[in-house]
């Protein structure tokens, strides 16, 4: 209720959590679907990886034909040497900022709610850099980019 003057709309996400044998790749990934590091365990590393978009089925159960998606892209991603394992399937509802663009800081009325969305599909590449930005504002005191400004921006 606090920043409901920022324009967005749900979307609902799924993304797979998969075990691919011999695979030993430490970077994020973004082709298409993203490919993100979670864990090494046992006989091959522990990734997850997607996401899908529904604009319209706003449940937050997992699907069937979001799985098929997310494997579809993944294939080609991580090529024919290597077997991959679904090992878990998540679905959830985001609020998703117009145009996919960052905003955070604080509410101009209630200082001590703060605001950080908008990272969009990059939000895994993009998320540190922004956390970064917001820690320096919460904590140091320096001034956030205009153009990120959630007062800014009303």
């Amino acid at each position: 209720r606090f920043f409901d003057w920022v324009p967005f709309k749900s979307a609902k996400g799924e993304i797979l959590t998969v075990k691919i044998a011999g695979l030993r790749e430490n970077r994020i990934l973004n082709r298409g679907n993203w490919l993100l590091p979670a864990t090494a365990e046992g006989g091959g590393s522990v990734y997850r990886t997607g996401s899908t978009y529904e604009w319209d089925d706003l449940d937050g159960e997992p699907t069937k034909k979001a799985r098929r998606r997310i494997e579809k892209r993944l294939k080609p991603m991580i090529g024919k040497g290597y077997r991959y394992e679904v090992v878990g399937q998540e679905a959830a509802v985001r609020p998703i900022v117009n145009e996919s663009k960052a905003l955070m800081g604080r509410h101009p009325e209630h200082e001590q709610v703060v605001f950080f969305n908008g990272l969009g599909s990059k939000g895994v590449l993009n998320g540190p850099y922004f956390a970064n930005e917001l820690a320096g504002y919460l904590v140091e005191g320096e001034e956030l980019e205009e153009q990120v400004d959630v007062r800014k921006n009303l």
